[in-house]
């Protein structure tokens, strides 16, 4: 879903706060921790695609940069958030004019976070 804004992706994760019950496999290892992370890789990408914008990076340029953020995040490359972060690198990379990226090709930016 591109287009999803950083207020869409917050009241994602508000959301998921709010219904978590203990319940869910996806949320048995999410913690507060994981949610200031979220917060927290969410500003990085916004300013680093923010930045990219202005600097005219090239696309591979940008894809290094962002996958170098992303490996600061490991606990969220396994969580339920990882595809809303990918919508909103997408979104935000379209509002910049950046660079395009889909979705897929924001996933495939994941493959070396250990």
């Amino acid at each position: 879903m591109v287009g999803m804004s950083y207020d869409a992706v917050r009241e994602s994760i508000q959301t998921s706060e709010k219904n978590y019950n203990g319940e869910s496999p996806a949320f048995e290892t999410t913690t507060d921790d994981d949610f200031a992370d979220v917060e927290h890789l969410i500003e990085r990408l916004k300013s680093v695609i923010s930045d990219a914008s202005g600097k005219k990076l090239i696309p591979q340029e940008l894809k290094q940069y962002l996958s170098l953020v992303l490996q600061e995040y490991p606990n969220i490359k396994n969580s339920p958030f990882r595809t809303s972060i990918n919508e909103l690198v997408a979104s935000e990379c379209e509002k910049y004019g950046a660079v395009t990226l889909s979705e897929d090709e924001v996933e495939l930016l994941w493959k070396d976070v250990v």
